[in-house]
């Protein structure tokens, strides 16, 4: 059931409330359908907070339990319960640790029932509560977890470590004596400090336990060893840094599974005593070398400016570099976004190339098109642009490809609406670029490319006016006026209008309808059938002087539409005759109250009602239903009633 619906039902709930203060029904009928486990809980709630009970003879079901829990609505969960018997207490116990709320667990297990007693909690208890630490040591504290095996216990280790939370229970296991510590031996594998997303408090251990860690590969810490603390405790206990353990470091970086402060690079390569030799352009750690072409793979990683910077400053990296893949150190994952800041590093590369190394016209188109596809900066292609130029002058060629490339360029930052490349690029080569560029791409969700578009002469269609309204895009549309309001005028259709009506803009709409009237009134029937926003109806029947005819009548009559309903009924022109499929409609899914109101005004017959063919799953609405619809009294069908309390209701409105 959607908002809109609940906002209906409490209208009509509240109607009712007010002129039936004493009616035996339908409120009975109505929390039993609010009980009922496929409703929305919050009827459920809304009635109980009217103050209306739950009947004695009610059985609450495990759905509408469940529903409260997980909602967190002890105050719910109490009025259900109403002295009842409590099923399914397992699945509700999970539902509340797994929320963290204490309060909810203990009401749930200590409710009265004479064959009940709290069982041992298992493992599976245990890691619901995660990453909740104030539920974990609750359940330790007030409940019996004898039955946890030293798995268990393992298993519980590592998965609070997952969850980030291992630190502080440790502590708390250490000091209580819960957790043994050969079950966190055992669970500090290799995986331990890759799994961590916290600062390991590694000085728990005694001096036995360091042994533990000495020949670990460095890579499994990386994620760790958020603190330089952390990260000195471990280099202090290890005999040294083998070649393979910086590798791994390295490549791991590379993967971009770590964001490392670059303060612990520095402290790893002064602790491995690295030494840089400028004539190899290796880097040796003892006997170990680490080639540049190592190096190259973690210049392409996400942190590629900061290491980059570090390598430089320390002399780590090669002032020429000499690799014949150079364009590879500046280029990008797939799928990322080049940032302002790889602007520092591409100058960084291209400023020291090997004089060796050739960079024909092709490898910088080829970097400019991977920078474009991937969002790229317009500061960063620019400055690549200069460069093509640079080397053109060098070698006295002229690159007649050029117009051919920005067309390219152009066609794919229109594809990706990247405005800052688009500005570049028509800059270089010519507003001749831009001619079709709003049927070429769909940059209507990018304003300031629009903008900029419209402000270069692009000319907008009906098409494109239909396009913002679909998405009901009202800056857009705004954007097309204030650009051009002659050629939004000539194409502002009908179809626009109405696309905006039933996307529910109405403001828009009204000031659409000021600029275009159109000349089929009828074409608006359809979308103001699916309108429930009762001011615009009334404005659009006015200026449009529509005839309001049975089916338009209908279509709110079906959605339980009160208020529209009791505005159209008098300007209905024709005879009205409530169809079985439409009372079918109404009755299976349960809009009583529009029943009520067209009982009320003499719009129900006998025989329509009996041709109903109702849904067996709706049985406590069926009752009603037949009790107070299907009765001999109603045989005869009462004409409109003008003193009608409903009538009365809406005219005081």
């Amino acid at each position: 059931m959607s908002i809109k619906e609940i906002k209906l039902f409490e209208l009509a709930f509240n109607k009712f409330k007010h002129y039936y203060p004493t009616i035996d029904r339908p409120y009975p009928l109505m929390i039993e359908y609010a009980l009922a486990p496929d409703s929305n809980p919050q009827i459920l709630y809304y009635l109980l907070q009217q103050g209306y009970s739950v009947p004695t003879a009610y059985k609450a079901s495990s759905e509408v339990l469940l529903n409260a829990v997980k909602l967190n609505r002890l105050d719910v969960l109490k009025m259900v319960l109403n002295n009842q018997e409590l099923h399914a207490r397992d699945e509700l116990v999970f539902a509340a640790v797994t929320n963290g709320n204490i309060e909810m667990l203990e009401y749930i297990l200590h409710y009265p029932h004479p064959q009940f007693k709290i069982r041992k909690f298992g493992i599976q208890i245990c890691l619901a509560a995660l990453p909740n630490l104030q539920m974990l040591i609750h359940i330790f504290n007030s409940y019996d977890t004898s039955s946890l095996t030293k798995h268990d216990l393992n298993t519980l280790c590592l998965s609070l470590i997952e969850k980030g939370t291992f630190p502080d229970i440790v502590n708390y296991f250490r000091e209580k004596n819960i957790l043994p510590l050969d079950a966190l031996r055992t669970s500090f594998s290799s995986s331990i400090f890759s799994l961590s997303r916290g600062s390991l408090q590694l000085d728990i251990f005694d001096e036995a336990e360091h042994s533990y860690f000495k020949n670990s590969c460095l890579c499994f810490f990386t994620d760790s060893f958020k603190s330089l603390e952390s990260l000195t405790w471990y280099l202090d206990r290890i005999a040294g840094i083998k070649y393979c353990c910086l590798d791994n470091l390295l490549t791991q970086s590379h993967t971009g599974k770590s964001k490392l402060d670059l303060r612990i690079y520095d402290l790893v390569f002064n602790s491995a005593k690295i030494i840089y030799d400028p004539v190899e352009m290796n880097l040796k750690i003892g006997s170990d070398i680490l080639s540049a072409s190592n190096i190259v793979q973690i210049c392409i990683s996400q942190n590629i400016t900061q290491f980059f910077r570090f390598l430089y400053k320390n002399n780590y990296y090669p002032l020429k570099i000499r690799e014949t893949r150079c364009l590879d150190i500046i280029d990008i994952k797939e799928n990322s976004n080049f940032k302002e800041e790889s602007l520092e590093i591409i100058k960084l590369v291209l400023e020291n190339l090997s004089p060796r190394v050739s960079t024909p016209f092709g490898d910088f188109y080829s970097l400019m098109i991977k920078l474009v596809k991937r969002k790229g900066s317009g500061q960063v292609l620019e400055y690549l642009y200069q460069q093509k130029q640079k080397q053109e002058q060098l070698e006295n060629k002229l690159d007649t490809g050029n117009n051919i490339y920005m067309n390219a360029l152009y066609k794919i930052a229109n594809a990706t609406c990247n405005l800052q490349v688009m500005q570049f690029i028509i800059q270089v080569a010519g507003e001749q670029l831009i001619k079709g560029s709003l049927t070429q791409c769909k940059p209507l969700d990018n304003i300031p490319l629009l903008d900029f578009l419209l402000s270069k002469g692009e000319v907008f269609t009906s098409a494109e006016l239909e396009r913002a309204a679909l998405t009901g895009n009202v800056q857009a549309i705004m954007l097309f006026y204030k650009h051009d309001p002659i050629q939004f005028e000539k194409e502002c259709t009908d179809r626009v209008l109405c696309l905006f009506i039933e996307n529910g803009l109405f403001s828009i709409a009204k000031f659409l309808f000021s600029i275009h009237k159109p000349i089929f009134a009828s074409t608006f029937i359809p979308s103001l059938m699916v309108c429930n926003n009762l001011e615009f109806v009334k404005f659009i029947l006015q200026e449009l002087k529509l005839q309001v005819k049975q089916e338009f009548l209908d279509s709110y009559i079906e959605t339980g539409n009160i208020e529209m309903v009791h505005y159209l009924l008098p300007k209905v022109i024709e005879s009205i005759t409530i169809s079985t499929q439409t009372l079918e409609s109404l009755v299976n899914n349960r809009y009583w109250f529009m029943l009520e109101y067209l009982k009320e005004n003499g719009l129900l017959s006998l025989d329509s009602l009996k041709q109903i063919k109702l849904d067996d799953k709706n049985v406590p609405f069926n009752n009603y239903f037949k009790q107070h619809f299907l009765s001999t009294e109603n045989e005869k069908v009462k004409k409109k009633n003008p003193k009608s309390k409903f009538l009365n209701f809406f005219s005081k409105k």
